[in-house]
């Protein structure tokens, strides 16, 4: 069976070492005792050794056991750090590129990193739960901006409507009721029309939201993004930048079986974010 592109896009046996113990001692020839004593001695190779022998072979097991305990916990932290060490290196051209020439951010005083999206977008609507989970976390110091893109006609409506919903201030409230009303009660919304009746008929101000709808300054923010997404070489949605100077998204980031890998998409994003000099904390803010 063929599974569509996670995006929409502008075109349609570990070795053990072990070593013998010495033979517990019969004094009476009929029991078996432990003799502990300090010793220094020479081996046959010529080192010295110290410490305390223990004659039984309980106590040799138990030493045995230890030291493979041991040996296994520092293979497991080798491994854990080695893996950690890797993870921490994004892949560059592969989970993502580059942005030439780089582009100068709204802000000089924080991070900023872009989603291009559309309401009218299925893989941007699957993303959605995945992006507001990390935006319960992300860094205080970066700012999250939103831009909706237009890859065809029927997504132009959709696009004003979230620069209306944004003028309003009304983005946090109605953003998910959006994609559900596209993606899950498969409403359309890709005219004037049915956006305007689709406002009404969630109880926002029909008077409000049609002189924001049909203003100039929502006009303008779309021509601005549309301007914008050729700068940023926008290919796809759904997409991020950073700072104006990497671009990524969820469809460079796969897992070992070629699925998308929102966990490690994220943790992409993280880095490049460290890359310009803020470390992850967790604040809850509002969208762009």
């Amino acid at each position: 069976m063929k599974t569509r592109a996670p995006v929409c896009t502008i075109h349609e046996d570990a070795p053990v070492c072990t070593r013998s113990g010495r033979a517990a001692s019969s004094d009476s020839g009929h029991l078996r005792h432990v003799r502990l004593a300090a010793t220094a001695a020479i081996d046959s190779d010529g080192r010295a050794r110290t410490g305390l022998e223990i004659d039984s072979p309980a106590s040799r097991v138990l030493h045995e056991l230890s030291r493979l305990v041991a040996v296994c916990l520092t293979l497991l932290v080798a491994l854990f750090f080695a893996s950690e060490a890797g993870a921490q290196q994004p892949i560059l051209d592969k989970e993502y590129k580059l942005i030439e020439p780089p582009q100068k951010p709204d802000t000089d005083k924080k991070v900023q990193v872009i989603e291009f999206f559309s309401y009218a977008c299925p893989h941007c609507a699957e993303f959605e739960p995945a992006l507001d989970e990390w935006l319960k976390h992300k860094p205080k110091d970066v700012d999250f901006k939103m831009v909706p893109m237009v890859f065809r006609d029927a997504w132009k409506a959709p696009a004003k409507l979230y620069y209306t919903l944004e003028a309003l201030d009304l983005v946090d409230k109605y953003h998910q009721e959006v994609y559900d009303a596209i993606h899950k009660e498969n409403k359309e919304l890709f005219t004037d029309e049915q956006v305007k009746a689709w406002a009404k008929s969630v109880g926002i101000d029909a008077a409000k939201f049609n002189d924001a709808y049909d203003s100039f300054g929502v006009d303008a923010k779309l021509q601005a993004s549309a301007a914008m997404a050729r700068a940023y070489g926008v290919q796809f949605t759904p997409a991020m930048t950073i700072n104006g100077k990497y671009y990524t998204g969820p469809s460079m980031v796969t897992g070992p079986g070629g699925g998308l890998d929102y966990k490690r998409f994220f943790y992409v994003v993280d880095r490049l974010i460290e890359m310009e000099g803020v470390k992850p904390s967790h604040n809850r803010k509002k969208r762009g």
